[in-house]
């Protein structure tokens, strides 16, 4: 057989575009690849039942799996499993991250372990792309290498030099030109064979539409499916803003909202470090253009129905179970999909038969195509180009929208850390957050705000920054419910302050990092009467100490109260000669033998905030702490962090 399993585990996106690029250039090869993601585990497959499987994963949060290979990890960590559970399976992995953790691609080297205690054989070494590099400098000579090893693994013959020569051409025909944007294509298509480009398969459609001429009430609330929420740890419970307030001022700082919402029935209870997942819908603004685009405003808002097509050749078997029928499709819009994501290869290819301008089919053609890989790393998945800006970058594509609903990703929640403690109110949370604005260009058609916080800014747009607005729902039209927001808490993992109130506590936590250590500080000063020893530090940063300090009065009179005994704050804007760092990373490395000390008396270190950047500077910070005072080597400092990571006393809760 030339058939073998390709499995992937993406948080981001990046492990699936990987993992699709790999089954759009098997059939080069001779091969045909299975793709699904490791979420489908007992439904598309059993690995017990596999001979040949290769997986693409990315490690998240604090070195753990994706959620989608949650579930499936789970199962494979079963003790009851015979050590020769998988005997018969012959498997590698392409295990993605960044190098700048230490943690750096933690669930595919234990995922490898795993395998490989149940028997598993490995038939071509493991890959590590890094991102800290540039995932493509390992991912591509990876994947180059991978067919001859998946050629001999199936016990196929050597790739012959024909199929190795136009496989070579196709990866070097666009070397000579490379655009940044989807403007720049339509002068660079002239200069490329489409004719050889190799473009996914072209799939039927999966199902079919059909309109009432019943109109869905305005009134139908969306109840989101328990069964599609990532991370569920608890029930759903609806949620009502009564007050908010703006905590940063000026026009040149980013808009940073502190919402505080009440529970309207059942309480979910939380703790400081928990998390709560938004159900937000998408922008109206949006949906009303995709209509109009689509020429469907007229029916927008007719109830729909679906049903498979008898003679599909789709792999997909059943609708998506994100897709209600009964409802519109302005509903479906609105609620279900995620209209901000990327479209995938296999979309574009789609949506290219339904382009009458050449031109603008040829672009999509080649987007879609194998040695378009790089074009469409540049012009779509950078600049984070949604189905939106497609159809209005290529005015003659015209596709059904059952094509659309079909490729489409369900809608996922947004999670904030909680920012208060339920010993104030366990009826009520809040939330902190920046209001995300994106600026229009690159190929984005719109000026654009984020999904979630643009929604919850909406909600509080009327309200007055300090004033409580449980009173004031009549006078601004809002009643509980259009202002209902579905929540739920996020399951458990390691970010959790110390049971002991002795035990020292570092936190990290520039910008809208503080939410969570802010309940903290008010959690553990209801307690004060009861510590015996403080030890606890906030390493806090922003950009001007009187436009975007958060909750600076608050953690002054923390301060003041000795709930927080040091308080280190970083301005990466300000020029005074009083100011002494301007990130946390140069606060940490200045209080090094302090710190250590906390830490040699079992201080717990918490991180939260940005992942691209931060966090892993504030990691290298802490390795150059312990070389200080230690007078060891790097690699000795890092397997000293490490340490401290594996017993859950450094734990990062960051996002990208």
């Amino acid at each position: 057989s030339n058939s073998f399993l390709l499995l992937y585990a993406s948080q981001s996106g990046q492990a699936q575009a990987i993992a699709e690029e790999i089954k759009e250039k098997a059939p080069s090869f001779g091969l045909k690849a299975r793709l699904f993601c490791l979420s489908l585990t007992d439904k598309r497959f059993s690995i017990e039942k596999e001979s040949c499987i290769v997986f693409i994963v990315s490690t998240t949060g604090d070195g753990e799996p994706p959620d989608t290979a949650a579930k499936f990890f789970r199962r494979l960590n079963r003790q009851t499993l015979k050590q020769n559970f998988l005997q018969h399976l012959n498997y590698t992995i392409l295990a993605l991250g960044d190098s700048n953790y230490i943690k750096f691609c933690l669930f595919g080297r234990t995922l490898e372990k795993r395998l490989q205690n149940l028997s598993a054989k490995s038939f071509y070494p493991s890959g590590y792309g890094d991102d800290a590099y540039g995932i493509e400098t390992a991912v591509d000579p990876w994947i180059s290498n991978l067919w001859p090893a998946l050629r001999k693994q199936l016990g196929l013959p050597a790739i012959s030099d024909e199929i190795q020569t136009n496989s070579s051409a196709e990866m070097n025909s666009t070397d000579s030109v490379t655009p940044y944007f989807l403007s720049d294509l339509s002068s660079v298509i002239p200069l490329l064979n489409i004719d050889v480009a190799k473009c996914p398969k072209l799939p039927s459609p999966a199902f079919s539409v059909s309109y009432e001429s019943s109109i869905l009430s305005s009134e139908v609330r969306f109840i989101p499916d328990g069964k599609v929420l990532p991370s569920q740890g608890s029930s759903l419970s609806s949620v009502n803003v009564i007050a908010a307030r703006r905590l940063t001022c000026g026009e040149d700082v980013k808009p940073t909202l502190e919402l505080t919402l009440k529970f309207e029935n059942e309480c979910i209870p939380y703790e400081p470090g928990d998390s709560f997942g938004f159900v937000s819908p998408n922008p109206s603004s949006e949906i009303n253009q995709l209509l109009e685009r689509l020429g469907l405003q007229d029916i927008a808002d007719n109830i729909i129905h679906f049903k498979l097509r008898e003679s599909t050749t789709s792999i997909k078997k059943n609708l998506p179970s994100h897709i209600p029928s009964n409802k519109s499709l302005r509903f479906i819009f609105s609620n279900c999909v995620e209209i901000r994501s990327i479209p995938k290869k296999i979309l574009l290819r789609i949506l290219a038969e339904y382009t009458s301008n050449p031109d603008e089919k040829n672009c999509l053609l080649f987007l879609s195509s194998t040695n378009g890989s790089k074009y469409y790393t540049d012009c779509i998945r950078k600049p984070n180009i949604s189905i939106l800006d497609i159809l209005l970058n290529f005015p003659t594509c015209s596709p059904p929208v059952e094509i659309l609903l079909e490729y489409l990703p369900s809608l996922k929640p947004r999670f904030y850390s909680v920012s208060s403690s339920p010993l104030e109110d366990p009826t009520t949370f809040k939330i902190v957050f920046n209001v995300i604005k994106v600026k229009r260009g690159e190929g984005r058609m719109l000026d654009r705000e984020g999904v979630c916080t643009g929604w919850l800014n909406k909600l509080s747009s009327q309200f007055h920054s300090e004033v409580d607005l449980s009173e004031q729902f009549s006078n601004l039209g809002l009643t509980s419910t259009k202002t209902s927001v579905y929540v739920y808490k996020r399951t458990s993992n390691y970010f959790r302050f110390p049971s002991n109130l002795d035990t020292p506590v570092i936190m990290v936590g520039p910008g809208t990092g503080l939410a969570p250590f802010i309940g903290y500080l008010q959690h553990r000063e209801k307690f004060q009467s009861e510590i015996k020893q403080n030890d606890v530090w906030l390493f806090y940063g922003c950009r001007w100490s009187s436009r975007d300090y958060l909750y600076k009065s608050e953690l002054q009179r923390l301060k003041e109260a000795g709930i927080l005994t040091h308080l280190i704050v970083s301005h990466s804007q300000e020029t005074s000669c009083f100011v002494q760092s301007r990130y946390v990373h140069e606060s940490i490395r200045q209080h090094a033998s302090d710190l250590f000390e906390a830490i040699n008396n079992g201080a717990k270190i918490l991180v939260c905030g940005d992942a691209q950047h931060m966090a892993h500077d504030v990691q290298h910070a802490f390795i150059d702490v312990v070389i200080q005072c230690l007078g060891i080597s790097e690699i000795e400092a890092k397997s000293f962090i490490s340490k401290l990571q594996s017993d859950h006393r450094y734990v990062n809760d960051v996002w990208i």
